[in-house]
Order: C-alpha cells, then structure tokens, then sequence
C-alpha cells in the first residue's frame, strides 16, 4: 500500500494466521514498516508471541505502532458472540432472556 501512494491503515486486524511455528511475523513488520498505528493479532503460537515481542517491540515503538499481540479468539471473541446471541440477534422475541446457549466449534489453530 504504501508503494501505491495510499495512507497508512490506522488499524490492522491479523486473524489469518498462520501463526504455528512460523519463523518469521510478516504482517506485524508491514504494519511497522509501513506506519500503521495500531496492530492486533489472535495468535496463539508461544514461540510466535515471543518472537513478536523480542524482535519488534523497539521498532514498533519507534514507530508509534501500538501492538497488542496474541489476543486469541477462544475465549474472547466465542464470548462477544454468546453475548450478541443472548440479547436477542435479530431474534423475533427481543425481549426474551436466554436461559441456556450451547454452540460448539471446531479450531484449527488460534484458539480452542
């Protein structure tokens, strides 16, 4: 993007992985690099996490990146979703109160 002329992304969202035994952190270095101001991810790699942490904290700071790494999905997002459910999500009874909410999922790496 930034070869393109087009302005930095204020926020960048990485929840496409992979993140499992990778050796590199590719898409926090473009968001250094190219002067996002704030990065996100829902790692769940220990290795990945650290390797964030050690290798670019001080050049996200120099930056002025804020990074806020390995966020997860399970059990963080899972509870935004039962949350929306509970209140109704488009239900025809918004009025109601869940008694019981029961969903499963399936994880192939972040989460679980």
């Amino acid at each position: 993007r930034a070869r393109l002329g087009a302005p930095p992304a204020s926020l960048v969202i990485h929840a496409a992985g992979p993140f499992q035994q990778t050796e590199s952190c590719p898409v926090l270095e473009a968001s250094i690099r190219n002067g996002c101001g704030a990065y996100l991810d829902v790692c769940d790699d220990a290795d990945h996490t650290l390797r964030a942490k050690t290798e670019f904290h001080d050049a996200a700071r120099e930056a002025g990146l804020s990074a806020v790494v390995s966020t997860g999905v399970y059990p963080g997002l899972s509870n935004v979703m039962a949350a929306y459910m509970c209140r109704g999500a488009g239900s025809p009874f918004p009025d109601s109160s869940a008694e019981k909410l029961r969903y499963s999922y399936f994880t192939a790496g972040s989460g679980g």
